[in-house]
């Protein structure tokens, strides 16, 4: 069975830079398997930002604790 980062992985070489719904889909589903993967959070939270959805973002990265705060000081910045 994959984990969820990897079938995030599979699911992001298939999508376009440009296809942010769908890589917020995929997130929310890898989250379900596994819900504190720092990767996936951190990806769902950029996902959140290209779509303008700041406070979504900000709860993402707050989801992640400080592991994902401290990765992605830029993202919680620009959702600021």
């Amino acid at each position: 069975m994959a984990t969820g980062t990897q079938s995030l992985n599979a699911l992001l070489q298939r999508t376009t830079i440009d296809d942010h719904e769908e890589i917020l889909k995929a997130c929310n589903a890898s989250l379900k398997q596994s819900k504190k993967e720092s990767n996936i959070l951190h990806t769902k939270a950029v996902a959140l930002l290209k779509l303008d959805r700041y406070e979504d973002a900000l709860r993402a990265l707050e989801d992640g604790g400080e592991a994902v705060k401290s990765g992605a000081s830029l993202e919680r910045s620009y959702a600021l």
